[in-house]
């Protein structure tokens, strides 16, 4: 077989091979080296697996491994962050799911970076089908959680994947109801976040001072968002307005009239049992969890850009989260 060379870079002309690597051009009968070497010390590779064990917990420390190799610490850490570097170049981000009606989970996270306040809004989403919510890709902007973020953060989704949103499920803040309630889309108020406010101002504990009062609410409320009849809720939210207006702590009127006004976001599950709706944030709370403990272990984000890449490579790498549906586990 006919080997053919590249034309001369010179003039063009054909070249001829002139012993290993060399080339020679016929017309000026010059020679050059094809492919040369790159001068200066190999550059070392990187491995993605690095950032996969590290993010396993199969690493440790830095610190730590150096007591026992010749490496120094701030190697590794280098190693470690361009191995992150090299993970979110490659990595894709997951597919949403291909449904008609999907679910929204959402909630948000304010950490501190460069003393300024940035809040990273996590959105997850799920088929009705499936038992597992896809990470989307997380957006972190500055300031606090407001109405106008939220809506920033909800327009960067594609138009195909909002078209096919039919429910969402948060914690109730008020940028995100509006921007579903615009969008027509049903709401699912998470049940943890109105227990746990209970909770923080009239404790069920043995040892509470409030402990009858809290007894009776609990009861309450926890009918009001399981029965399955209209009729007796009635009863159920004069007896929980009456608790509110009676009781002497403003936060825990404040929750008990709000949960008055908006019962019925917190039962959207039982209209729609077709949605699987989940009652919980629960799923984005373990994503936000896993960011706060990447963070525990790496003493904080020293940087913005270091806070988005160490973001955007935990999505990648847990891709999804186990979503239970309408199971609720009570308190």
């Amino acid at each position: 077989m006919k080997k053919i060379h590249e034309n001369s870079p010179c003039c063009r002309a054909k070249s001829i091979k002139f012993g290993g690597k060399r080339r020679h051009c016929i017309q000026c009968r010059r020679t050059w080296t094809a492919w040369p070497k790159r001068r200066g010390r190999k550059k070392k590779r990187v491995s993605r697996m690095v950032m996969i064990r590290f993010l396993r917990h199969a690493l440790g420390s830095a610190y730590g491994r150096t007591q026992s190799s010749a490496i120094s610490a701030r190697t590794m850490t280098r190693d470690i962050l361009r191995s992150r570097d090299l993970f979110c170049r490659t990595t894709l981000w997951p597919l949403p799911p291909k449904a008609p009606n999907l679910i929204v989970i959402a909630d948000a996270v304010i950490k501190q970076v460069e003393r300024k306040q940035y809040t990273a809004y996590c959105m997850l989403v799920r088929s009705p089908t499936e038992t597992e919510a896809t990470i989307l890709p997380p957006i972190i902007l500055a300031g606090g959680e407001t109405q106008l973020s939220w809506r920033i953060a909800f327009n960067t989704l594609p138009p195909s994947l909002l078209s096919c949103i039919k429910a969402l499920v948060c914690d109730g803040h008020r940028g995100s109801v509006n921007y579903a309630k615009q969008h027509n889309w049903l709401i699912q108020r998470c049940h943890f976040h109105l227990l746990a406010a209970i909770q923080g101002r009239r404790s069920r504990f043995a040892y509470s001072r409030h402990r009858r009062e809290a007894k009776h609410i609990f009861d309450l409320v926890y009918r009001v968002l399981e029965e399955r009849e209209e009729i007796p809720i009635r009863a159920f939210l004069l007896k929980i307005e009456a608790c509110a207006l009676s009781t002497t702590s403003r936060e825990l009127r404040k929750v008990l009239l709000g949960f008055v006004n908006n019962y019925e976001d917190y039962r959207t599950y039982l209209y729609h049992p077709e949605l699987e709706l989940p009652t919980t944030t629960n799923t984005a709370e373990s994503c936000i969890g896993s960011l706060e403990e990447l963070c525990h272990r790496l003493r904080g984000f020293p940087t913005l850009y270091s806070f988005e890449k160490w973001f955007e490579a935990l999505a990648k790498f847990k891709k999804r989260i186990k979503c239970n549906g309408q199971y609720q586990q009570k308190n």
